[in-house]
């Protein structure tokens, strides 16, 4: 989960929320360390909560260096924190005592109920959407030469991650 200032405290009620429907064995929330101290004074000691540094979690990459990066290049930086969000979604997979799955979670959305992720077959679950937002899609062609495929969207508020396939470009093969 990646937290901004505004939105801590909707942040919080998303962490509890996880708690109480989807049991999990840690919570990592990657967020800016001034928020550090907010979660800390408002969690129980023996939550299951691990908070990173958004500025160490890749090493060299900050949001600063991603504004920079887009100032340069094209000359708008409103982008850059969007790009910096999902670069660490997919650099969590490199997180030390993260389970074989970790799931992605948005800081805006609160779990009411329990969720299944997984199929009685073990598969991944996913969350389709009606959702056609086009620079999500721009994106894709651009980073993967491959257009929209399918009638329904893969933008979702939530994600379940097999860590060995976000840590191995090209391992995933159709299952």
């Amino acid at each position: 989960m990646c937290v901004s200032l505004p939105h801590r405290d909707m942040a919080l009620k998303a962490i509890r929320s996880l708690q109480v429907f989807a049991a999990p064995r840690k919570i990592f929330v990657i967020t800016a360390r001034q928020n550090f101290a907010f979660f800390q004074s408002k969690l129980d000691s023996h939550f299951p909560l691990c908070l990173l540094d958004e500025d160490r979690v890749i090493q060299d990459i900050t949001l600063r260096v991603l504004q920079d990066y887009f100032a340069r290049r094209i000359g708008d930086i409103r982008r850059a924190g969007w790009y910096f969000q999902q670069f660490l979604k997919m650099s969590a997979c490199n997180l030390p005592d993260l389970a074989d799955h970790y799931l992605i979670w948005d800081s805006d959305t609160v779990l009411l109920q329990p969720l299944t992720f997984f199929g009685h077959d073990g598969i991944v679950l996913i969350n389709p959407k009606t959702e056609h937002h086009s620079p999500y899609f721009t994106t894709m062609q651009k980073l993967l030469g491959i257009g929209k495929q399918v009638s329904f969207s893969f933008i979702s508020e939530h994600l379940m991650i097999k860590k060995q396939y976000m840590k191995t470009p090209g391992s995933f093969k159709g299952r």
